[in-house]
C-alpha cells in the first residue's frame, strides 16, 4: 500500500538563518528526513530580519514580526520575548494564518514557547499536535532540581534551595537588587513553566531519550521516546590533529568548570583543547595557552572541527535530555567522552567513546583510555555507521511517521 503524503507544519522559535543551537538543527535534520521520504514540511518561526515567506532546501518557511531584530545568525533573545502578552496573541494570529493558506495536516512543536498557540488553534480547526520535548522547561524553569533527581521541586524548595543553588552556581556576585531582580523573574519562570505544563498535557509529546522520558513520567507526562536526527553521509578522510574538541554553552550545567581541571588531571601538551561556544565561564576559560575559544560558530564549521579532532568531550552535569553534540561528532567519526547523565549514554553505547561520572579525575581518566584504544573507537564507528545510520535517522522518522499516522486516525 503506497504511503501517505503528508504535509507537517513546525513550530520553533529559532529556525534558518537563525538555528541558534542543537534544538534548531534537530528540527532542521528531522524536516530534511521527512521531506526525503515524500513528505512536505513547513515551518512557522518568528521574523527576526529575514524574508517573510521563502523556500530553502525544499522546506517552506514562514515568518512573522515579534518587534524585535536579530543582529547575527549566532544571536538569540531572552525568553521574556516568548513568553509576554504580545508574543501569545502574535503567535495565535500567525499560526491561524499560517493554517488557513498552507492547509496542513499536522502540528508539530518543536519550541515550547509556541504551545500555547499550537494548543487552542489545534483544537480549533480539529488537528492534531504533537510537541517534541528537547528540555525540561515545562517541569521547572531553573531545573537544577532534576540534576539528582527525577521529581520538580515544590515552591517551598524552589524558594529555599532551587533558587539560592541557581545564584550560586551562575550569579554568585549578585547584589541585593540583582537578587531581588532575579528572584521575581524566577518566580514569573516558575509560572510560565505551570502555563506551558497545562497545554502540553493536551499534545502527544515525544520525549528524544529514554532519561527524558523518565523525567518525564515522574512529572505526570507520558511520552514516546523518539531520538533525534543526524545525517551519516560516507566517512571523509580528514587529518585529524591532536586536538579536543568541546561544543556548547560555557555555563555550569554544560560541565565547562570541569574542562580545566580536566586537562590538568590529562596532563598532556601535546594536545589542544578547542571550545566552540559561549557563555557565563568564558573569562575563565580564555587565560590558558592550551585552550582555543572560537566564541559562537557556524554548524558547518562545527562539523568540520569534529572531523578533525581526535576526540570530542562532553562532560555535561545536568541530566541532558538527548545530547546532539555527542551525536554529531559520532557522524563525524570522532569517538567521544562524555558524563554519564541523561541521554548521552545511550548515543554512547560504551562502544563509541566512554561515559563517565563528571569529575576531573574520571573525565581524564576516560580521555586517557579512549586515545590509548583510540583506533578501535574508530573502527567501531566506522564499522557501525548503518547501524547508526538506523538508530538515528531512519528509524526516528519511521517512529514520526507511525504517530502522525496513529494521530490521524
Amino acid at each position: 500500500m503506497a504511503k501517505t503524503k503528508l504535509h507537517i507544519l513546525m513550530l520553533t522559535e529559532y529556525f534558518y538563518p537563525q538555528a541558534r543551537g542543537g534544538s534548531e538543527q534537530s528540527a532542521y535534520y528531522l524536516a530534511k528526513a521527512l521531506i526525503q521520504h515524500g513528505h512536505q514540511v513547513s515551518v512557522l518561526t518568528p521574523n527576526y530580519g529575514a524574508k517573510a515567506i521563502e523556500t530553502w532546501q525544499r522546506i517552506r518557511i514562514f515568518r512573522f514580526g515579534i518587534g524585535k531584530k536579530l543582529s547575527s545568525a549566532e544571536t538569540s533573545l531572552t525568553p521574556f520575548w516568548h513568553t509576554n502578552l504580545f508574543w501569545f496573541l502574535t503567535s495565535l494570529l500567525a499560526l491561524w494564518r499560517t493554517l488557513r493558506q498552507w492547509q496542513p495536516k499536522i502540528i508539530h512543536v518543536q519550541g515550547k514557547y509556541f504551545l500555547p498557540a499550537a494548543v487552542i488553534i489545534g483544537k480549533l480547526y480539529r488537528l492534531p499536535v504533537i510537541f517534541t520535548a528537547r528540555d525540561y522547561q515545562i517541569i521547572c524553569n531553573l531545573g537544577l532540581c532534576l540534576w539528582d533527581k527525577p521529581h520538580r521541586c515544590s515552591l517551598k524548595e524552589f524558594l529555599f534551595a532551587e533558587f539560592p543553588n541557581y545564584l550560586q552556581r551562575y550569579l554568585p556576585h549578585a547584589s541585593f537588587l540583582s537578587y531581588c531582580l532575579q528572584l521575581i523573574f524566577a518566580l514569573r519562570g516558575r509560572l510560565i513553566s505551570r502555563w506551558l505544563y497545562f497545554f502540553a498535557r493536551q499534545t502527544h509529546i515525544v520525549t528524544i531519550s529514554r532519561k527524558e522520558q523518565r523525567i518525564f513520567a515522574a512529572n505526570g507526562l507520558n511520552s514516546k521516546v523518539i531520538y533525534n536526527t543526524m545525517d551519516f553521509p560516507q566517512a571523509v578522510s580528514v587529518p585529524r590533529k591532536p586536538q579536543i574538541i568541546f561544543a556548547g554553552r560555557l555555563t555550569p550545567g554544560k560541565g565547562a568548570h570541569l574542562l580545566i581541571p580536566t586537562l590538568s588531571q590529562f596532563q598532556a601538551a601535546a594536545y589542544k583543547l578547542i571550545i566552540a561556544g559561549d557563555g557565563i565561564l568564558r573569562s575563565k576559560l580564555q587565560s590558558r595557552s592550551s585552550i582555543k575559544l572560537l566564541g559562537q560558530i557556524s554548524h558547518r564549521r562545527l562539523i568540520q572541527l569534529y572531523q578533525q579532532s581526535q576526540l570530542a568531550i562532553f562532560p555535561s552535569v545536568w541530566p541532558e535530555p538527548f545530547g546532539r553534540g555527542a551525536l554529531e561528532a559520532l557522524a563525524a567519526g570522532t569517538p567521544v567522552v562524555t558524563s554519564n547523565r541523561g541521554g548521552l549514554p545511550e548515543i554512547v553505547q560504551d562502544k563509541y567513546g566512554l561515559s563517565v561520572e563528571p569529575t576531573p579525575e574520571k573525565l581524564a581518566q576516560a580521555i586517557k583510555q579512549v586515545l590509548q584504544n583510540y583506533h578501535q573507537y574508530v573502527n567501531n564507528i566506522r564499522q557501525d555507521r548503518q547501524k547508526l545510520n538506523f538508530q538515528f535517522n531512519l528509524q526516528p522518522v519511521s517512529q514520526y511517521e507511525k504517530l502522525y499516522s496513529s494521530c490521524l486516525s
